[in-house]
This record gives structure tokens, C-alpha cells and sequence, in this order.
């Protein structure tokens, strides 16, 4: 599953996932994704942090709150500097 707000960001990496055989969900934001993983829990999130709605850290927080979700994987994908 993708949850990025930018949909060039969100074609890019589909596209790449993709030629990998893989089955792609995508959401806008955190809200959106949560409706998706209600319905399918994905195998791997790719996250971006700065989003409308529900940011990615909204998102994590939010997500670690349902114990049969703790141990999907998360790649975080964002131009956000993190440090600390």
C-alpha cells in the first residue's frame, strides 16, 4: 500500500511496484488508508509523513493502536528531514 498525498509520488511508485509483480493499494492520507486496511491489510505500507488529514505520524500512531496491525512492515517515503 502507498499513502502519499501526491499523486505523481503515488504513479511513480506504483509503476515500480508493479513491474515487480506486486498488487498496489493507494491512499491520499491516513483516513483513506485505513479504510483500505480494514478491507485488506496490505503486506508492506509506504508512507509519507507530511499529508492532509491524517500526517504520518497521525497515521503510525493510530495504526500501532490495533494489535493485528503492529506487525505490518513501513518504509517511510517523505521529504521530510528526520533526525532526533
Amino acid at each position: 500500500m502507498i499513502v502519499d498525498d501526491s499523486a505523481i509520488n503515488r504513479e511513480i511508485l506504483c509503476r515500480q511496484i508493479e513491474k515487480e509483480q506486486w498488487t498496489v493499494e493507494e491512499a491520499q492520507h491516513g483516513r483513506q488508508a485505513f479504510d483500505l486496511i480494514a478491507v485488506h491489510p496490505p503486506d508492506v505500507i509506504l508512507l509519507d509523513f507530511m499529508m492532509p488529514e491524517m500526517d504520518g505520524f497521525q497515521f503510525l500512531e493510530a495504526l500501532h493502536n490495533n494489535p493485528a496491525w503492529l506487525k505490518i512492515p513501513i518504509v517511510v517515503v517523505t521529504a521530510k528531514e528526520l533526525n532526533g
